[in-house]
């Protein structure tokens, strides 16, 4: 029996379903994916954005096959859904936690690495103060996000013409605005805390779309990124031995 390459893999926001999702690159990924637990941290399924499919002819059917893929991967691999807030419909399957073989659905799990240390394992979003707004404004929010996406392609097709390199517009911004800053720094604290009180050793989520590795106030804070910008489409795997890697799909 062949061991697996990696004994876990963390992966958030593929956002399958919307035009940002690099579903491409998320179905290459997929096909040759060796773990022995597969955690998808919330926002695989983007329900906000699934009447996009509509407008997608052929291309929607990479979306489809995406799914297909994760549902068959959990014949041969744990296969553990946290649920998100772009995929938040799911919730009405779970009474607490709903388990099918091999396929977990829940709202958060604790992964316990090889080397003993215990992982809090939560999409994000409960650590976001904005996701308490009303939705039509969280909605507006979304749609921000999909314009500056716009505005980045369009600056990089500039870029193309004359010779430069990718460049990311949102990325920029983020690690620049001061508030954006501050917005990072308070949900890294929330995150860490949350897992503190759980009597976990570290945190792994996503949602706020910035891949991430660290260790904030004794606690590893784990974030997974995003699979909707060309300069992430990250994730992270626990080793044999139990430590962790951030990892990026080329």
């Amino acid at each position: 029996m062949n061991i697996p390459s990696y004994r876990s893999v963390f992966i958030s926001d593929l956002h399958l379903g919307a035009n940002k999702s690099q579903a491409r690159k998320i179905h290459r990924f997929l096909k040759d994916l060796d773990c022995g637990n597969l955690y998808l941290v919330g926002d695989v399924l983007d329900i906000w954005r699934i009447k996009q499919l509509l407008g997608m002819g052929k291309e929607s059917k990479k979306h489809f096959v995406c799914i297909n893929k994760i549902l068959r991967l959990s014949s041969r691999m744990k296969v553990v859904y946290v649920t998100g807030n772009h995929d938040e419909f799911l919730n009405s399957f779970l009474p607490k936690r709903k388990e099918n073989g091999n396929f977990v659905l829940c709202e958060r799990y604790v992964h316990e690495t090889a080397n003993g240390e215990k992982l809090l394992v939560m999409h994000g979003h409960q650590f976001d103060l904005a996701s308490r707004f009303p939705r039509h404004l969280l909605l507006l929010g979304d749609w921000g996000y999909d314009i500056l996406l716009g505005l980045n392609r369009i600056v990089n097709g500039v870029r193309r013409l004359f010779g430069r390199n990718y460049w990311s517009l949102s990325l920029y911004l983020k690690t620049n605005l001061k508030k954006a800053i501050n917005f990072l720094n308070a949900y890294e604290h929330m995150a860490v805390e949350t897992a503190r009180r759980n009597g976990c050793h570290g945190v792994v989520c996503g949602h706020i779309h910035t891949p991430s590795l660290a260790v904030v106030n004794g606690i590893k804070y784990c974030n997974t990124g995003c699979w909707t910008e060309r300069e992430n489409c990250t994730y992270i795997v626990e080793h044999w031995d139990g430590s962790l890697e951030l990892r990026r799909f080329e």
